[in-house]
């Protein structure tokens, strides 16, 4: 349930619709009558469950490639001076 209302909350349909009930520009003017009486449908247990195993499996992922993502940009940084100053070269493969 707790996926599902976030990923609810994080819509924009749901953001032009609690933008009515905004009386500033930040989360300090929200009035809490819009997410109070908000009408949402919501799945039933097996739908919600599924769903959030589907969700974690994607953040899982998700968190693979940014570690992923981290170890490239480390190993860019540190080969690249090497290269810039002939240290080290490549060879092209056919």
């Amino acid at each position: 349930m707790k996926i599902h209302l976030c990923s609810l909350f994080n819509t924009k349909y749901f953001h032009r619709y609690i933008t009515g009930f905004t009386s500033g520009t930040n989360i300090l003017g929200l009035l809490f009558d819009g997410v109070e009486n908000y009408k949402s449908e919501i799945p039933d247990e097996g739908t919600l469950e599924r769903y959030s195993a589907f969700c974690q499996d994607i953040e899982k992922r998700k968190s693979q490639i940014i570690k992923e993502n981290q170890e490239l940009t480390s190993l860019r940084d540190f080969l690249l001076p090497l290269l810039m100053n002939g240290q080290v070269g490549f060879q092209e493969s056919d």
